[in-house]
């Protein structure tokens, strides 16, 4: 049995999440809590539909540098469990996991953002890397970095991000009741997204729109490279107005048959930012 640790039940997770629980004998166990969200008002899903009862588990934060998730420290001593899929940002509740997992034979994958840049106790961030069997990231850039850093390519995964599965791509714009789009977007040409662009860029081209963002991988989100300049959407520099006001007259004035653009947004979404194309990568690396 597979068991998942993920810090929150998302409500944007809940394609692939059902799917892995209609493929994988999984048991998934939520943080009750999301440490550091405020107000943020993030959705959970329905936890309800899935065919074992999700367990919970207290997610904490002492003086706002140390993560903690309460009661999984023991969960390699259970013989149920094969494997474990955990959240891969980094937490110290990890490490008496990890050594627990080590003396158990007992296989760690996560499945994050990776590493950055070495940061904060770097060895120890470095021992919780490489204890894993294996790292599903978001993005080819990510992986890139992550390799540059030293860490083994042939651990590294990319898995991209999905908010629906490969076949409803298609069907979402001709299903929208709204005319939002129409009245109040006048037909939504581009979507500009100043900031970092993570699932906004992919939310947006499942309904064939493409996106403006700022192309500063450094401090980008994964879901930024969704943009192929002049094709799905147009990058500008980081923290320029102009450079931003230009980016925006360029695409509105560069003639792009629109069809083509909702088209080519909408296979950039089918292509790999979906559930169905996860589920392909967990299937290959997954091993338990």
């Amino acid at each position: 049995m597979l068991c998942c640790i993920f810090n929150y039940p998302s409500l944007y997770r809940t394609s692939i999440f059902r799917k892995m629980d209609g493929e994988f004998d999984v048991q998934f166990r939520f943080g009750r809590n999301l440490p550091g969200a405020g107000n943020a008002g993030i959705a959970r899903m329905d936890c309800s539909v899935f065919k074992r009862k999700p367990k919970y588990f207290s997610a904490l934060s002492f003086w706002g540098k140390f993560p903690w998730y309460c009661g999984i420290q023991l969960l390699p001593l259970y013989r149920k469990y094969d494997a474990f899929l955990v959240t891969g940002e980094f937490n110290w509740a990890y490490f008496p996991f990890l050594l627990l997992c080590r003396l158990m034979g007992k296989k760690v994958y996560a499945w994050g953002h990776g590493l950055r840049k070495p940061g904060s106790y770097p060895r120890l961030r470095r021992f919780f890397y490489d204890s894993l069997a294996g790292f599903f990231i978001y993005g080819e850039k990510g992986k890139e970095r992550m390799v540059s850093l030293g860490f083994p390519a042939e651990k590294i995964h990319v898995i991209y991000n999905s908010l629906c599965a490969r076949d409803e791509v298609p069907a979402l714009r001709s299903s929208l009741k709204s005319d939002i789009y129409i009245k109040h977007f006048g037909n939504a040409d581009l979507c500009v997204s100043p900031g970092n662009s993570g699932l906004v860029a992919v939310h947006s081209m499942m309904y064939g729109t493409p996106v403006a963002t700022h192309g500063d991988f450094e401090l980008q989100m994964p879901e930024y490279e969704t943009v192929v300049p002049g094709k799905t959407g147009v990058l500008f520099d980081r923290g320029s107005n102009d450079s931003l006001i230009e980016a925006i007259r360029s695409w509105l004035n560069s003639g792009h048959d629109r069809e083509e653009v909702r088209k080519d947004c909408a296979e950039m979404i089918a292509g790999k930012w979906n559930s169905d194309c996860q589920m392909e990568v967990f299937r290959k690396y997954l091993q338990f």
